[in-house]
């Protein structure tokens, strides 16, 4: 790669392993599963907390960090952002070698870049560079408006740092589509500001419940959202759609993609009613379904 040794050897120690362990009854463990694992990044500006990939967090407490020198120390959950897709743990023992987040929007497209990885013992490293900058929108009810589209696959389990050619942390890696000739989706490390700064003043990061969330997973089909899943317990089961469900229309107005759905229903707010039209099957159904929030359900 064409990264010094002296910044291979700058980076490497504060890329950690992380595993978590889930209770079998949260709402998470039958998605994502009870044991968990991945890496994560050791930031040097705020007091050595870590940063990672939010899935990994979600529904646990408590998290073992393995560190490359061979040590294993115990750690804290201090955030989960669902919106940024980021969460943040604080390590029992400080002094861990940590790294700095690169400014927001640095690492534009063409920026050459490399990311850390960890598979438990070893930290592998790919280069590349930014394809793009650019919306991202996923098979769940998540999207951002400008992920990292980065041209290496990811070398080992997500939830470690994209770095520039400074040693800075750019993003954190989440998706690696590779296989599906797409690059890995990588998201915004400046997304976790937010929580740095609450942790800082409060001692820990609640995030706010404002966003609208129905609990489904869909995709896009032609112009049009087709509900694939749905979450037990969930809004848009309490609202009555099941898998198969086209939608067709929000609030009276038509919906040509997920993206389009999510950012919609987001911006309509937790605990609000909301119209959709549905075709099921021959039929053309009008719906009301009161929003939920992701947190809330996942607390």
């Amino acid at each position: 790669m064409n990264a010094s040794v002296h910044l291979l050897r700058k980076v490497l120690p504060a890329v950690v392993h992380l595993r978590t362990q889930i209770d079998p009854s949260h709402r998470s463990a039958a998605i994502l599963g009870t044991e968990r694992a991945g890496a994560g990044v050791v930031l040097s500006s705020c007091g050595g907390l870590i940063l990672t990939a939010y899935y990994l967090l979600i529904g646990a407490d408590r998290v073992q960090i393995e560190c490359l020198d061979g040590r294993t120390l115990e750690g804290r959950v201090f955030g989960v952002d669902y919106a940024t897709g980021l969460g943040i743990i604080a390590p029992v023992e400080s002094g861990l070698s940590g790294l700095v987040l690169a400014p927001a929007g640095e690492l534009a497209a063409g920026r050459e870049a490399f990311m850390v990885a960890s598979t438990g013992e070893e930290r592998p490293v790919a280069t590349g560079f930014a394809m793009n900058v650019g919306p991202f929108d996923a098979l769940w009810e998540f999207v951002l408006d400008a992920a990292i589209y980065f041209s290496a696959p990811n070398p080992g389990l997500g939830g470690g740092p994209l770095l520039d050619m400074q040693g800075r942390v750019a993003g954190i890696a989440a998706l690696s589509m590779v296989h599906a000739g797409r690059p890995t989706v990588v998201f915004p490390a400046a997304g976790s500001l937010a929580m740095i700064d609450a942790i800082a003043k409060d001692g820990v990061y609640r995030a706010p419940i404002a966003q609208g969330w129905l609990g489904l997973t869909s995709l896009t089909i032609g112009t049009h959202v087709a509900v694939s899943g749905i979450f037990p317990g969930s809004a848009a089961e309490g609202g009555g759609l099941v898998p198969g469900d086209r939608i067709l229309q929000f609030q009276g107005h038509g919906v040509v993609d997920r993206a389009t759905l999510y950012r919609r229903v987001q911006q309509a707010g937790s605990g609000t009613e909301i119209a959709l039209q549905v075709r099921r099957g021959e039929h053309l159904l009008d719906m009301a379904i009161r929003t939920g929030s992701v947190e809330s359900y996942f607390a």
